[in-house]
């Protein structure tokens, strides 16, 4: 009896130590897998919020029927960092160069085609005339911005050498004429009085006159001129007095005078053709809130358009406002364009915008004056549109200008050995942080025909226009 009964407490013993074994087991292993559970779902969190972080730091966002892998928009794809948006149209990056805002906003455009950077200038053209203000472009014989101009303008001027003639004297005083010469000029040389003279003889025997009119007019006659209007009554006698006096004081800069003149002139028949009866009148379109279109070519014929600038300039002393484009255009060539923009709403429009300020000269001197140049005209941009590039320096210099972010990237780190009962959740995860372009120069140089990378303070957007 004895013998059965220790026999049977020996089995129950050795049966609920395996019980206590077993359910010890089975405790450990579900205990294992609920914290490695709960870690993982830890993890996940940290690293959804690390991307978002990412995400938010980046601020670029993509439109959907763009290829980011094309474009090499990310280091490595597996970590993306931009934020895909569902299109609404055909043209969402237009829809965001648009932004809220009823009135226009300043605009760079660089790259693409001329049919993409004049869709991309339609939102400033209409802005700046259903806001009732007058605008001013000057192209380089842009055909498809010229149509867009008469299609959308009730009101406009098309200047050119087959277009009206760049009557720029038109309603101007004697005064006001001589001193956009003298400016074109630069230095004095005892020229501006003489060229008073010249002026004031000339546009008292025709007030319509052209610049072919002074220029074409003799010198050597010139004070004989002023004589025979005082004879025929014409003149006051301080106005023959002063005449006279103007014309003495500058006779030895006839030689000068007459050499500056025929080069302006011929510049100016290069650019405008010559004089014929269709002229233009700026300042009265202006005031009708219409549209001047100015084609000054490639901008080799400097004096014209440097007189074209200075006259720009004195509109703008005489508080005549204007919205201002420039379209294909070399605008270092002529620094002083920088003083019109300065404090006024304009669009420049290139098809390399940042390869054109290498150019630069007068107030830019210095070792990196394209740098200040591209820095002063974009200061000032509500936005900036990028379209595709080939030269790798102005993709550097656009990527640049986008900006840098601080990517954040964390990831699981696998281990070969230990098992699930030695599973640490310190070392399941890495993380990196790394300072990257917003957009790289790669990319810009990737983007497909018609589609943009649009900057604005508060984001990037990339998308077709």
């Amino acid at each position: 009896m004895d013998i059965f009964e220790r026999a049977i407490d020996s089995f129950f013993g050795i049966a609920f130590g395996v019980a206590t074994k077993i359910v010890g087991a089975t405790f450990l292993g579900a205990f294992t897998v609920l914290r490695k559970t709960l870690s993982l779902f830890q993890d996940g969190k940290r690293i959804r919020r690390t991307a978002r972080a990412s995400k938010n730091n980046r601020g670029v966002r993509v439109s959907s029927s763009v290829d980011k892998n094309a474009i090499c928009l990310n280091d490595d794809p597996k970590f993306d960092d931009t934020e895909t948006v569902t299109d609404k149209d055909a043209e969402p990056a237009l829809d965001y160069l648009k932004g809220d805002s009823k009135l226009p906003e300043s605009v760079v455009v660089s790259g693409g085609t001329e049919a993409d950077r004049c869709r991309t200038l339609m939102p400033f053209i209409y802005r700046s005339q259903t806001s009732n203000m007058p605008l001013v472009i000057i192209h380089n014989s842009d055909s498809t911005l010229e149509s867009m101009i008469a299609s959308s303008c009730k009101v406009h001027e098309i200047i050119s050498a087959k277009g009206l003639y760049c009557d720029i004297f038109a309603g101007l005083i004697p005064d006001d004429i001589v001193r956009l010469i003298s400016d074109t000029i630069g230095e004095d040389n005892g020229t501006e009085s003489l060229l008073r003279a010249l002026v004031n003889v000339v546009l008292t025997k025709r007030p319509d006159a052209c610049i072919e009119d002074i220029a074409s007019f003799p010198l050597g006659k010139l004070r004989d001129g002023i004589i025979r209007l005082n004879a025929s009554g014409v003149l006051t006698k301080k106005q023959y007095s002063d005449w006279l006096e103007d014309y003495d004081a500058g006779s030895g800069a006839r030689v000068s005078l007459r050499t500056f003149l025929t080069n302006l002139a011929d510049d100016f028949r290069h650019v405008f053709g010559a004089k014929r009866a269709g002229r233009s009148s700026i300042v009265r379109t202006l005031n009708h809130n219409g549209a001047v279109m100015i084609d000054i070519g490639k901008g080799t014929a400097e004096l014209a358009v440097k007189l074209l600038i200075n006259y720009l300039l004195l509109l703008d002393k005489n508080h005549c406002n204007f919205n201002f484009i420039i379209d294909d255009f070399y605008i270092a060539k002529f620094p002083e364009i920088s003083d019109i923009i300065r404090g006024r709403t304009y669009a420049i429009s290139h098809s390399d915008f940042a390869a054109s300020l290498s150019l630069s000269r007068s107030k830019y001197t210095h070792e990196n004056n394209s740098d200040e140049l591209f820095r002063d005209l974009t200061h000032d941009a509500g936005v900036v549109c990028v379209f595709c590039h080939q030269s790798a320096d102005s993709c550097r210099r656009w990527s640049e200008y986008f900006g840098t972010y601080r990517k954040i990237k964390t990831q699981r780190e696998h281990s070969s050995s230990g098992g699930w009962a030695s599973y640490n959740p310190a070392e399941s995860l890495s993380e990196q942080e790394h300072d990257l372009p917003r957009v790289r120069g790669r990319s810009i140089e990737s983007l497909p025909s018609g589609v943009a990378c649009v900057y604005r303070k508060e984001g990037i957007f990339i998308g077709s226009i």
